[in-house]
């Protein structure tokens, strides 16, 4: 049995390491309803929830707060799933009870049983923190959010314990920037190099703490993840940067999933009054004063807009990629004033496989009718749209991309072609065409795909890029 334990001084305090461990509960997790006066969208409220909300019954969630000291607990390392990211660990009691609430991601439904082989043991008192993951965004909103112990514990001698893949963990011990990154805001919450520990075996403890996270990936975030959001940007913020009103986060020079029709996304945001920002080409100091002094933030779903975390409850514009992500509407939501979620497809549905090298395509028409409701002005329309139903052709072309159907595409391509020549773009074909790819369509299909592709070129006389 677990006992329960009135403040954590108490847990952190106690002697007796006897049974299978000690909890502090500081709170109960809660559901709280989507806030009319703050939610904007071009689609129904009813498609958010049912979708972004669809894990916590169409409302936002905010995660119990607990801490665990366990006596004898044994952790697995982790357990690659085929096909599937990230992978999963294990985390039992010493009378086999599994610890939902410590693993990352713990509402996944595909953990199967785990049977523990030859465990090590680790002495001494240790703090489990969960998975490190090296990455930008992910490191900024989960692995972070079990840093909320930190004060409690500095200057403890404890050992951090992360579970880690074989690729984070060799890159843990070379010179990079990502690693100076991640180690730079590990030392600002008291957590040395020295003194963490990576899990690559089935391992008993002890003695270790586990404080849980505040940010459940696909459920929510923990109002008290500000805090933790607040003393980086505090830290690290770069006072000399330029703070422009109104800022778009852009991926277009990013390798990975980005837009197509980026060009045209980003004169459609800078019409309406929006500097474009390449997060990636600034210094970390740099990218938190941008969003700290910003007004207004837009962008698309990705890694950059996790930055949002540091700003200072301004309106949240963001441009979802049609795959309903779940973790960045949540924190956007929580770090505003008023959110703004854009669905930027006419048929207000879900696109069919968006992966993460897809190249997406975003409607412009969807994108400025809704700024121009959001800021009640006056529609860019055809002047940097183009005409309304080419876009809608192009929508419906990336559609037919993302359900691998070749009659399909070209039967639009050559209405484009046909009808609006003069919107004709290249880079748009030759982004459709990878996106057959990226849906893992067959060879047969890819191979159908490139002879009507070049047939239709020749027949009218365009060109694109190989």
């Amino acid at each position: 049995m677990i006992e329960n334990l009135p403040d954590i001084q108490s847990l952190l305090n106690r002697v007796d390491r006897t049974g299978e461990g000690v909890v502090v509960e500081l709170e109960k997790g809660k559901y709280v309803p989507i806030d009319s006066d703050r939610f904007f969208s071009n689609v129904p409220t009813s498609l958010f929830a049912s979708t972004v909300c669809k894990n916590t019954r169409g409302k936002f969630f905010s995660p119990p707060r607990r801490v665990y000291r366990l006596y004898n607990a044994v952790m697995s390392p982790l357990v690659r799933r085929p096909g599937r990211w990230p992978e999963i660990m294990y985390i039992h009691s010493s009378e086999g009870r599994l610890l939902h609430d410590l693993l990352q991601r713990s509402e996944d439904s595909s953990r199967l049983p785990y049977e523990y082989v030859n465990p090590v043991r680790m002495g001494g008192a240790c703090v489990y923190l969960g998975m490190l993951m090296p990455y930008f965004g992910h490191f900024l909103s989960e692995v972070v959010s079990r840093f909320w112990l930190s004060d409690e514990l500095r200057g403890r001698d404890v050992k951090y314990v992360f579970h880690a893949t074989p690729a984070s963990i060799a890159a843990w011990d070379t010179d990079t920037r990502s690693t100076r990154f991640v180690e730079s805001i590990m030392n600002l919450f008291g957590i040395d190099r020295s003194q963490i520990h990576f899990i690559t075996e089935d391992t008993v403890f002890d003695d270790v703490i586990c404080p849980t996270a505040l940010n459940w990936y696909t459920q929510g975030y923990h109002p008290e993840y500000v805090a933790i959001a607040d003393r980086i940007r505090d830290a690290f913020i770069d006072t000399s940067a330029q703070t422009p009103k109104r800022i778009f986060l852009s991926r277009s020079r990013f390798k990975g999933r980005n837009l197509i029709n980026a060009a045209q996304i980003e004169a459609l945001f800078a019409g309406h009054g929006f500097e474009i920002i390449h997060p990636q080409e600034h210094s970390f100091g740099e990218q938190v004063a941008m969003v700290a002094g910003a007004e207004v933030i837009a962008g698309e779903e990705g890694s950059a807009f996790c930055n949002v975390m540091f700003s200072n409850k301004p309106v949240i514009i963001e441009l979802e990629s049609g795959r309903f992500h779940q973790n960045l509407p949540r924190l956007s939501y929580m770090m505003s004033q008023a959110y703004c979620f854009i669905l930027p497809y006419l048929n207000g549905k879900m696109i069919p496989g968006v992966g993460m090298k897809t190249r997406l395509y975003a409607n412009p028409w969807a994108v400025d009718e809704t700024l121009a409701v959001l800021f009640d002005s006056k529609p860019l329309g055809e002047a940097v749209c183009g005409p309304k139903e080419c876009a809608r052709l192009y929508e419906h072309a990336f559609i037919a991309s993302q359900s691998a159907d070749p009659e399909r595409w070209v039967k639009i391509m050559r209405t484009v072609l046909s009808e609006y020549p003069d919107n004709f773009s290249p880079d748009m074909l030759t982004g459709l065409v990878q996106n057959f790819e990226q849906c893992k369509a067959t060879p047969s299909v890819i191979n159908q795909l490139a002879k009507e592709t070049l047939a239709l070129l020749k027949e009218f006389g365009a060109s694109g890029r190989d």
